[in-house]
């Protein structure tokens, strides 16, 4: 065969390959669609996606056929001797920031008190330079699984967005008593044009 039909018949075959590949990618539209419909949730094994910070600790447990997926917390600083934080925190990406931004939102931890060493109160927060910071909220925990919950309205920041985070103190006093996470989620409570 010679060259030029080789490399030509090659590369029609890699542009061939890269327009499917693209043909499946989601555009953002469908994304923001989700988002919309759907909130911005970490449950099961996107748990792992929380982010620990030093006064904090954080261990994961797989989903059993009885039980979901959790994330075990308790923090062993007290809040105000810690380093200033949002606590073990879900990231929220400039994307999901855009999204978020100049809408009302419903912010909400699924959680309960762990079954030893059980923590009573956790607090819950959102905080981002640009789309505004709600402050910690105050939430009783409960032996069974609960939603708690709080809505705020974020900013309409225009200009590049940093990193946000919607995150949880597992225990204000830092007594190293514990909690259950099985999600965090965020849903867009406003209209979402």
């Amino acid at each position: 065969m010679k060259d030029g039909v080789f490399f030509g018949t090659s590369l029609a075959v890699v542009i061939a390959i890269i327009a499917v590949a693209l043909s499946f990618a989601e555009s953002p539209d469908i994304i923001i669609q989700d988002i919309c419909e759907n909130g911005y949730e970490l449950k099961g094994d996107d748990l792992n996606r929380l982010v620990q910070v030093d006064g904090t600790n954080i261990s994961f447990t797989q989903a059993t056929s009885v039980a979901p997926a959790i994330m075990v917390m308790d923090a062993p600083l007290a809040r105000d001797v810690a380093r200033a934080s949002a606590g073990v925190f879900m990231p929220i990406t400039e994307a999901y920031g855009e999204i978020f931004k100049g809408k009302k939102v419903k912010l909400t931890v699924r959680a309960r008190a762990h079954r030893t060493l059980p923590l009573d109160e956790f607090d819950a927060g959102f905080f981002s330079f640009q789309l505004g910071v709600s402050g910690w909220r105050s939430f009783k925990l409960s032996d069974e699984f609960e939603n708690h919950s709080f809505e705020m309205n974020l900013k309409n920041h225009e200009g590049d967005l940093d990193l946000s985070s919607f995150g949880i103190w597992p225990g204000v006093k830092g007594e190293g008593l514990k909690m259950d996470v099985s999600s965090m989620r965020i849903d867009i409570v406003s209209d979402c044009e």
